[in-house]
């Protein structure tokens, strides 16, 4: 039975009508705990550290794509090996994601940081060198081997950095990894434009020793604010049980969603800007705008998810706008009137941008508050598990989206594989909404019942004290 103190809470909550939609945040806190301000000073230094390093993460990523492929032809790779470059470097992320996540806490997240960053910066300086070596299999391997290391660098710092900064900023987790998020889309965005700046300069190596160095930098600096160890206890629930969850279950295939989404992009944009006959340059400014959207906006959704407590609905419309913007890109048949135009074009991509942006945010959210709900605790173990989930969904994701770009833009046309991609994130959005409705009716039938359950307390407690008075 409900106690009366409990119906109290519920009853009075701040924002009875929006929480009733919203999902359980599992915090109390007070005013002064949800001011960004009254964080300390070296919270925010960590928080601006671990952004600069994965600024540092999203530019190791794409630095190499002006030059590599010719240079990488130059001594004897195919296509397919160079696009297996690429590719291997989001399915390391994907297998060792998990599995840093799920020991983050027991192996010490100072170490494991400094091992990505060691790892990450170190292999960056090596690949650098790689111009040096006889052409064929020797490049081939070493090429191979080094970006692989380097991935797994990538994933250690990025996944503890997530963590670590959560641990940092309890009330403010989505605000916090909206920060990290921008660095990292920032990060993705620049990356071939200082990668192709530097070879210019420098050749091959260049871009690969001031990235490396700057990596290594950052994180020697990282080392002196990072936290101690502490011992972890044992967990009350097994990582097996967050799969069972229905909201971490809708976080999951929202991430995915988001991530084929994006990537989908790679391989088929520029193929489908070709008849307006442009520039080169110009068309890799198409390329530009979801990356810059999602980092411009990751912020705004940061804030709103932690100061408004709305996943539900943000999520939905995430969903909905992401399916508009490839219905535009297509265009889709759904739209007879609209015809293949820059301009449509140009707003599907600006939409694509902004609702990704709202999906990966308001998701890690959900992956946080759907630990919680299954009895994980509020620590840095449990943000751990939550940060290698997220990552590992979203390189998963990631390595579909250029296949799948390719397979369908052959076989069906490119009109018609995006109006697929927006059919899936369609599907996304009613099964979102489906969810959140019938956890926002289920909030209303306890609410209701708690104000009956509480009058009944109330009046019985009347009761007594009148028969005490007689």
């Amino acid at each position: 039975m409900l106690k009366k103190k409990e119906c109290t809470l519920l009853i009075d909550s701040p924002n009875e009508e929006e929480s009733s939609f919203a999902i359980e945040n599992h915090d109390v806190t007070t005013e002064e705990q949800k001011k960004m301000s009254k964080i300390s000073g070296r919270s925010k230094q960590i928080l601006i550290l671990c952004a600069i390093a994965n600024f540092f993460s999203g530019s190791s990523f794409s630095i190499m794509a002006p030059f590599y492929p010719e240079e990488a032809a130059k001594k004897g790779m195919t296509q397919t090996e160079i696009g297996l470059i690429f590719s291997i470097f989001e399915f390391i992320i994907f297998v060792s994601s998990p599995i840093i996540g799920n020991n983050l806490a027991r192996i010490g997240p100072k170490f494991v940081y400094m091992t990505g960053i060691f790892l990450g910066g170190s292999c960056n300086v090596l690949f650098g060198t790689l111009h040096m070596c006889p052409p064929n299999w020797s490049f081939i391997f070493l090429s191979f081997l080094t970006r692989s290391i380097q991935a797994f660098g990538f994933s250690c710092y990025v996944n503890t950095s997530f963590a670590i900064v959560s641990s940092e900023f309890p009330q403010h987790v989505s605000t916090a990894f909206g920060i990290l998020q921008t660095a990292t889309g920032t990060g993705l965005m620049l990356g071939p434009v200082i990668g192709g700046a530097l070879y210019e300069i420098g050749g091959f190596g260049l871009p690969f020793y001031v990235i490396g160095v700057g990596v290594l930098i950052n994180g020697s600096v990282v080392w002196f604010f990072l936290p101690d160890p502490n011992e972890v206890g044992k967990r009350n629930s097994s990582i097996l049980s967050l799969i069972r969850s229905p909201l971490i279950f809708i976080a999951i295939l929202s991430i995915c969603t988001g991530a084929l989404g994006i990537t989908f992009l790679e391989p088929t944009l520029a193929k489908h800007l070709e008849p307006f006959g442009l520039a080169t340059v110009t068309v890799s400014l198409f390329f530009v705008i979801p990356p810059s959207m999602n980092s411009i906006t990751a912020s705004m959704w940061g804030y709103l998810t932690d100061a408004k407590n709305i996943q539900g609905p943000i999520l939905v419309l995430g969903h909905l706008f992401f399916s508009i913007g490839f219905f535009l890109i297509g265009p889709s048949t759904f739209f007879p009137f609209l015809s293949l135009e820059i301009w449509t074009i140009t707003i599907g991509l600006v939409l694509v941008g902004v609702s990704f942006s709202s999906i990966l945010i308001t998701s890690m959210k959900c992956l946080v508050i759907g630990a919680l709900e299954e009895g994980f605790e509020d620590n840095l173990d449990t943000y751990g598990i939550v940060s290698g989930i997220f990552n590992s969904m979203y390189t998963l994701g990631g390595c579909f989206g250029p296949m799948l770009g390719g397979a369908l833009g052959q076989k069906y046309g490119l009109s018609l594989s995006f109006t697929i991609v927006g059919i899936i994130s369609t599907a996304m959005t009613f099964m979102s909404c489906l969810f959140f409705v019938s956890k926002h009716l289920r909030r209303r039938s306890n609410l209701n019942s708690c104000k009956v359950a509480y009058k009944k307390l109330d009046t019985a407690e009347n009761k007594n004290v009148a028969e005490d008075e007689t």
